[in-house]
C-alpha cells in the first residue's frame, strides 16, 4: 500500500497572502493543526501550524500589571500567512510505501504530510489515515485479501483467516513462488500487520 492509497485529495490549503485570521479560522473550522501552503498553481511553497499563528497574538494578563510597570510591547502580529508559515517541509511521494511513510511521521512527530508529486499538491496525509487503515474490521480485510489471492494467484484454492490484522494463509499444493506470492499479495492489504502461512510465519 502507498501514500496516494491513503491520502485525502480534497486538501484545504492556505496561501502565501492569506490572512493569517483567516488561516486560524480554516484550522478552527476543519479541526486540523496544519495547513498546506500553495502558490498560484498548486505547489507546495510551505506549511503553516497552529503555534505560527499563534505568535504574538496573545497579549499578557492585564492584572498583573496593576500595580507595576507596564508591559513590554509585544513584536508585530503577523498579518499574512507568509509571515511565519515554514518552507522547509517534509513532503512525500505518492509512491511511497505505506511503512516507510509511517516510520517518517513517527520518527519526525509529523501530524500530517503533505503528498507531492513534480513539487504540485496532490493531498495529504495524517495520522489519522494510518490509524483507520490498522482500525480495519478482521472480516473486511479477508474479504480483500481473497479478492486479491483470486487475482494474483487463482491457481491455488487458499484458506484465509484474519486475527487483529493478522492474515494466515492455507494453500494446498502452493510451491515456494506461490507462497511468496500470496504472502507479498495479502501483505499489501490495508490493515494486514502480518502474513503467516499456517505451517510457518512470515512478517508482511
Amino acid at each position: 500500500m502507498k501514500a496516494q492509497d491513503l491520502m485525502t485529495r480534497a486538501v484545504v490549503t492556505a496561501q502565501p497572502g492569506t490572512a493569517a485570521k483567516d488561516a486560524a479560522r480554516l484550522l478552527v473550522e476543519h479541526g486540523f493543526t496544519t495547513l498546506p501552503v500553495v502558490d498560484g498553481g498548486d505547489r507546495l511553497v510551505g506549511v503553516v501550524a497552529e503555534a505560527d499563528l499563534l505568535r504574538n497574538r496573545v497579549l499578557p494578563d492585564p492584572r498583573t500589571f496593576v500595580h507595576g510597570q507596564p508591559p513590554e510591547p509585544l513584536a508585530p502580529a503577523s498579518t499574512t500567512v507568509a509571515e511565519v508559515m515554514t518552507t522547509d517541509v517534509v513532503a512525500v511521494d505518492p509512491r511511497m510505501h505505506v511503512a516507510e511513510l509511517s516510520k517518517l511521521m513517527l520518527d519526525k512527530h509529523l501530524r500530517t504530510v503533505p503528498v507531492v508529486r513534480d513539487g504540485v499538491l496532490v493531498g495529504v496525509v495524517s495520522r489519522r489515515d494510518l490509524l483507520r487503515m490498522i482500525a480495519r474490521e478482521d472480516d473486511v480485510i479477508a474479504t480483500d485479501v481473497r479478492r486479491q489471492l483470486a487475482v494474483a494467484a487463482g491457481r491455488i484454492p487458499w484458506r484465509i483467516s484474519v486475527t487483529r490484522g493478522v492474515v494466515t494463509l492455507a494453500g494446498e499444493g502452493a510451491d515456494d513462488v506461490e507462497r511468496h506470492v500470496a504472502t507479498v499479495v495479502a501483505g499489501a492489504v490495508a490493515g494486514v500487520v502480518g502474513v503467516e502461512m499456517a505451517d510457518h510465519a512470515s512478517t508482511a
